[in-house]
């Protein structure tokens, strides 16, 4: 199993390693920071996570988001366990470690709290929809009301995102993956658009 000292160290050891954990924190940091101002969060709520090697770098629990450092990333393996970091995870960890279990293929999980998304996810226009599969890689996933912080809920999200990588957890929030931190984040961004675009047609009288 994969360890980590007072920095995270992924794979064989070495400066190499090391700083590309240290890469993957600093750029946690900017995009939470990111999703805050834009709005998709609050201060202590949502997370990210990232893989690195065969460990998770992920934001930690009841901590003001777009106040973290880099070093405030907590490291757990693909288990749960703690690994690295001084803190505790996310209450959502289970959520993170059952996705990427399910999918090798992410690199990175975004879950925000975006308002919009969350109560329109099932009345998101069809051809709105259509129009950015580009960019989600496929539709959006529908995930009943489960309690956060459970396994019913992770294995949900995870059941949910084998067929898509954006699911909306109603009355909760919104789950983004991709390859990368950055597709994920802009996947998360979309359907917050759309959601906006399906406000203003159901406003402007045109229907869903």
């Amino acid at each position: 199993m994969a360890s980590v000292g007072d920095r995270p160290a992924v794979g064989a050891p070495g400066q190499g390693t090391r700083r590309g954990a240290a890469d993957a924190a600093e750029e946690v940091v900017e995009y939470y920071r990111l999703l805050y101002l834009r709005g998709q969060t609050t201060l202590l709520s949502g997370n990210i996570s990232v893989r690195v090697g065969d460990l998770v770098a992920i934001t930690p629990t009841s901590a003001p988001k777009p106040l973290l450092r880099p070093s405030d990333l907590v490291y757990i393996d693909l288990e749960g366990r703690v690994v690295g970091g001084s803190g505790a995870p996310s209450s959502e960890w289970r959520m993170h470690v059952a996705i990427y279990r399910r999918r090798p293929d992410v690199g990175a999980v975004v879950h925000t709290h975006a308002v919009l998304p969350t109560v329109l996810a099932e009345r998101i226009d069809a051809g709105l929809l259509l129009e950015s599969e580009s960019y989600l890689g496929g539709g959006i996933a529908v995930v009943p009301p489960l309690k956060p912080g459970t396994w019913e809920l992770a294995e949900a999200v995870a059941e949910a995102l084998s067929r898509a990588n954006v699911a909306v957890m109603k009355k909760h929030g919104v789950v983004a993956v991709g390859p990368t931190l950055a597709e994920a984040v802009n996947r998360a961004e979309v359907v917050n658009d759309l959601a906006w675009a399906t406000l203003a047609r159901l406003w402007l009288g045109g229907g869903p």
